[in-house]
């Protein structure tokens, strides 16, 4: 009667297909992990195009419908503190001033805030050299620039993504 002998382990072969599976299947779950990272990123720069920018559109026509002139300056100190002159190019602030029935004017700002990643819109005190109030036209902004081209006045917004969308707006003067 013949005994035999009972493996104790694997043979060279058994573990170099086990080896190769486990390989196959990092490599297609990180190909996987990669297009999820790509279409979230795609996903996000369509939201702020899709969702975020016509909503700061609608605000910014309604606040440039209203205004009868407009100055571009390159930060909010320089708008406020009425010392510095406007730009035509890359500024971060746009100073709209509002006529009213007695002739007098009231001002606001459209002012990009960098820190915060948005853009707010500023109702000025009577002199035009501080705020009375604030709020948020659109957030999740990576950069915001005015520019005048050919007497139209533009801006275009970048999302933290990448999404770009540009408004042109002319105020009457």
């Amino acid at each position: 009667m013949k005994i035999s002998k009972k493996r104790k382990g694997y043979t060279l072969i058994e573990l170099t297909v086990v080896m190769v599976l486990v390989m196959l299947i990092a490599t297609a779950t990180l190909g996987l992990f990669q297009q999820q990272i790509q279409f979230l990123n795609w996903w996000n720069t369509q939201k702020f195009i899709g969702e975020d920018a016509p909503f700061a559109n609608s605000m910014i026509v309604r606040v440039f419908s209203k205004a009868d002139e407009f100055k571009i300056y390159a930060d909010q100190a320089t708008a406020l503190g009425g010392t510095g002159v406007g730009t035509t190019a890359g500024g971060a602030v746009i100073m709209l001033g509002f006529s009213q029935a007695d002739g007098s004017k009231d001002y606001g700002l459209i002012a990009y805030d960098a820190a915060n990643d948005r853009v707010d819109f500023h109702v000025l005190n009577a002199t035009a050299t501080g705020i009375d109030s604030s709020w948020t036209i659109v957030s999740g902004v990576a950069n915001a620039s005015f520019d005048v081209v050919g007497g139209v006045m533009q801006l275009q917004l970048t999302g933290s993504y990448g999404g770009q969308v540009t408004y042109a707006a002319n105020p009457s003067l």
